[in-house]
């Protein structure tokens, strides 16, 4: 089964687990995103955005 997460607020989704990572784009509340692996150190869940892997803080979605 293909884990999914949805995000409970707006927020960018980051080019790697970090505040400080580039922006890759924005992820707005009640996108569905597919999970793309292990949630990493620090509170970050790797997603795919547009075809994209990327990162969004956990604090910002619910896992489905």
């Amino acid at each position: 089964m293909n884990r999914t997460v949805r995000m409970t607020e707006n927020g960018l989704v980051r080019a790697r687990p970090d505040p400080a990572g580039a922006p890759v784009g924005l992820a707005l509340r009640g996108d569905v995103l597919p999970a793309a692996g292990a949630p990493a150190p620090g509170g970050w869940v790797p997603v795919l955005y547009r075809g994209r892997r990327g990162w969004v803080a956990k604090r910002l979605v619910h896992e489905e």
